[in-house]
C-alpha cells in the first residue's frame, strides 16, 4: 500500500495514544468509529461511552506509552488497516498504577479520506491480527 496511507494510519495510533494520557476525549472522539470497542487483557469487551467515561473520570489514567522499537507493524488495504505491536502502557487502573507490557491489534477503517480506530485488543500474550 502506498506510503502515505502507512504514515496517516501510523500517525492516528501516535494520536490515539497521546490522546489517552491527554486524557483528551473530544480528541479520542474524532479519532474512534461510532461503534468502537477495547478488549482489554481480560477479554472484557468495553463499549466506546464506557472506555471513555472511565478515562475521564480518570478511573482509568494513562500517563505514559512507550512503543517497543521493533512495533509496530502496520498493515493496510485499501480501506482497512491493523497496526500490530508492542508496548508498555503506564496505567493507574482504580487509583493503582503500575506499567503493563503488553502486545496489541489496533484496527482501522477509512471511512471518506478519514482513518478511523474501530477496535483495540490488548493482551499479555498472543493475540491475532485478523480483521472482525
Amino acid at each position: 500500500m502506498a506510503e502515505p496511507e502507512v504514515n496517516a494510519v501510523q500517525h492516528l495510533l501516535q494520536s490515539y495514544h497521546q490522546a489517552m494520557i491527554d486524557a483528551d476525549i473530544k480528541t479520542l472522539k474524532n479519532l474512534l468509529c461510532i461503534h468502537f470497542n477495547l478488549e482489554h487483557v481480560t477479554g472484557y469487551q468495553q463499549s466506546m461511552l464506557e472506555w471513555l467515561n472511565r478515562i475521564e473520570t480518570r478511573y482509568f489514567a494513562y500517563h505514559s506509552i512507550s512503543i517497543d522499537d521493533d512495533s509496530p507493524a502496520i498493515f493496510v488495504q485499501k480501506t482497512t488497516a491493523a497496526i500490530i505491536g508492542k508496548a508498555t502502557f503506564n496505567v493507574s487502573i482504580c487509583g493503582i498504577t503500575s506499567p503493563w507490557h503488553l502486545q496489541f491489534v489496533v484496527r482501522c477503517v477509512k471511512q471518506n479520506t478519514q482513518w478511523l480506530i474501530e477496535n483495540a485488543q490488548y493482551a499479555t500474550c498472543a493475540i491475532s491480527a485478523r480483521h472482525s
